[in-house]
């Protein structure tokens, strides 16, 4: 006796096999190709360098530029996210990071036509008086200048201006 063969018994493990093979492809191409990833900076302060190793800021320290690498697709957000993400990171020599006792995430990070970059962050946020909070404001806004055509940065914090959001705290 002849089976008859039943094409419709093949098309979901054959559709599954070419979702498998497609979703592999994908991954390959647009995480495994990037593994060397981008560089860019993040920042952390040198406490009272008083400018030897990087920009001086208020208080006698130094804003310091770490090299730090991404595979994620979009460069701002990318190094927001990463910069919010070190806090227990050690970076040794010195340098610490005054974002240590916040908690926060990225919402959104975006430059516009006029070269203005918006950067939302949400969560918890801590300021422990005038220094922290010009370490804090330095290491927040520098970060987005490294990007061609950024001439201005606005950063909030729970939908709260960076400059309004640190009063809060140290008031």
């Amino acid at each position: 006796m002849k089976q008859k063969y039943d094409a419709k018994k093949w098309f979901i493990p054959l559709g599954a096999l070419v979702l498998v093979l497609a979703i592999a492809l994908v991954t390959k191409y647009f995480v495994l190709s990037k593994t060397s990833g981008e560089d860019y900076k993040i920042y952390m302060v040198a406490i009272n360098d008083n400018g030897k190793r990087g920009k001086r800021i208020g208080c006698g320290d130094s804003l310091v530029a770490v090299k730090w690498q991404t595979v994620r697709p979009n460069r701002l957000v990318d190094v927001y996210q990463d910069m919010v993400g070190v806090q227990g990171y050690d970076f040794g020599d010195g340098l610490n990071n005054p974002l240590v006792e916040s908690q926060l995430s990225v919402v959104s990070a975006t430059v516009d036509d006029s070269g203005v970059a918006r950067v939302y962050l949400s969560g918890a946020f801590s300021v422990s008086g005038k220094c922290d909070a010009e370490r804090i404001r330095a290491q927040l806004e520098q970060p987005a200048f490294q990007f061609k055509g950024v001439s201005k940065i606005l950063v909030y914090i729970n939908n709260i201006l960076l400059s309004d959001a640190i009063k809060q705290q140290t008031n």
